[in-house]
């Protein structure tokens, strides 16, 4: 589906949404997009006017950062060169 049609489709509903629940529901969106294989850039293009949207892409791209570097932590903890030999 075309981000920009999913932008204006965000645009409309937002309005319907209680002002506490928008961040939710922006939350809920990027998940969803970052699920269905979306690129970080080609949302970030689409909802460049919606805040809301932005600051969730932000926020999930931080959340996945911090999980790549425990996992790399723990990995780089769990193994020893030794242990092949």
């Amino acid at each position: 589906m075309n981000l920009n049609f999913i932008a204006e489709v965000w645009d409309v509903l937002k309005f319907h949404l209680e002002p506490s629940e928008v961040n939710v529901a922006a939350e809920n969106l990027i998940d969803l997009l970052i699920n269905n294989d979306y690129e970080s850039e080609d949302i970030r293009e689409a909802f460049r006017d919606e805040r809301s949207v932005l600051t969730a892409l932000k926020n999930n791209i931080e959340e996945l950062d911090q999980l790549d570097d425990s996992y790399e932590d723990s990995y780089d903890d769990s193994y020893d060169d030794d242990d092949w030999r």
